[in-house]
């Protein structure tokens, strides 16, 4: 039997670290959606049984987000439609949330 844990803080601290990395400029666009996008299967795999109904929600959220900033790297911060220091925060939120949810 496989038990599902909560999503590792390790794994929280990686993604925090990648985006503080990209907004730091350390980190292509490229770079961060590549391995971003890999992240929905960890979350999948330690999602609890018990909220389920959220999961793919916040899954859909993600590559949301992904896709809006991998469209705000073609454009200047003044041209794109969304600020992409806001879409980074709603980012950190997300992982901040979604740590949550797989520890209760």
């Amino acid at each position: 039997m496989h038990m599902k844990k909560p999503m590792e803080a390790s794994m929280e601290a990686q993604l925090t670290q990648m985006l503080e990395r990209y907004q730091a400029k350390e980190l292509q666009t490229s770079a961060l959606i590549v391995w971003a996008r890999a992240l929905p299967q960890t979350v999948i795999l330690n999602w609890p049984a018990d909220k389920l109904d959220l999961q793919q929600a916040y899954i859909d959220l993600w590559f949301e987000l992904l896709d809006r900033l991998e469209s705000s790297a073609l454009f200047t911060e003044e041209s794109c439609s969304f600020s992409q220091a806001d879409l980074l925060t709603t980012m950190h939120k997300w992982v901040k949330k979604v740590a949550r949810i797989t520890q209760s």
